[in-house]
């Protein structure tokens, strides 16, 4: 039967080649869109799955709507994450990591700067709560100190090697000096810190916004207790508008509500999304 469909199709191409070659070549290019839908879906699926017990770990989003523009951000305020950790029994941990950006890095002793493009800072429970373990240092006091920094094993590997760089210094743009404290393995290409090869800590970062819950810069994650439902989190988490976040806008507009704020049309929504 196989041969028959062979000879059948041979016949096709020799007397229609142009036909037959469209026909091939529709399926071949259907077949394919098919495989990378699928393995796109697949990504989708597993985007940072891969962390230890990554079903109990969520990201805090806030959806805004302010003199007529709405916005989503995936970033907060910085003093959440405490509050969070402060007022709620339900959650194990919390964490934050915040992007600076590039920087230029040289070892000590020498003149000649490499970029790097990916930098972030990292509360020095970051490590603890996505299950990251250190090739070199210790995951307990790895971010602890003030100018310490976690390299990726690339990162590593391209300043000093990876089994020299814990206790070596890095210059920052210069004026800063880093002590290296651990090194990590490469984040997964499906991880949303992927491109993180460096990670300050967030310990001495002298940020003016750290106190203030409306700059939203800050990414945030919390880590339920084993057996708690984030359902249950929703609810308590929008409370915080009234507990923290008006009685701060108030400084700047005295007597200004939650409830004139929506009243007006305006809304800050916090939700959490795993």
């Amino acid at each position: 039967m196989f041969r028959n469909h062979i000879k059948i199709a041979w016949r096709s191409l020799k007397r229609q080649p142009f036909f037959t070659f469209l026909n091939i070549f529709g399926l071949a290019v259907g077949m394919a869109g098919g495989l990378l839908i699928s393995l796109y879906i697949y990504d989708e699926m597993n985007f940072d799955t891969m962390f230890k017990d990554a079903d109990r770990i969520y990201r805090i989003n806030a959806d805004i709507k302010f003199g007529g523009k709405t916005m989503r951000s995936s970033e907060v305020g910085a003093p959440m994450a405490a509050a969070i950790k402060n007022d709620f029994p339900q959650i194990e941990s919390v964490t934050r990591i915040r992007n600076r950006g590039s920087l230029l890095l040289r070892k000590q002793g020498t003149v000649t700067n490499t970029k790097e493009s990916n930098v972030a800072f990292a509360d020095s429970t970051f490590f603890k709560m996505f299950g990251i373990d250190l090739l070199v240092g210790d995951v307990n006091s790895a971010l602890t100190e003030p100018n310490t920094l976690v390299l990726t094993k690339t990162a590593a590997e391209k300043h000093f090697g990876v089994n020299n760089a814990l206790g070596q210094q890095l210059l920052l743009n210069n004026t800063e000096t880093y002590t290296v404290s651990g090194v990590i393995a490469d984040f997964p290409k499906n991880s949303m810190f992927r491109d993180h090869d460096v990670i300050m800590a967030m310990a001495g970062f002298d940020d003016s916004r750290q106190m203030s819950w409306t700059s939203h810069n800050y990414f945030t994650f919390i880590k339920l207790l084993p057996g708690a439902d984030i359902a249950d989190f929703q609810a308590p988490l929008q409370s915080m508008l009234e507990t923290y976040i008006f009685p701060y806008v108030q400084n700047f507009y005295p007597g200004i509500t939650a409830e004139s704020f929506e009243a007006s049309g305006n809304y800050l929504k916090y939700s959490t999304i795993a």
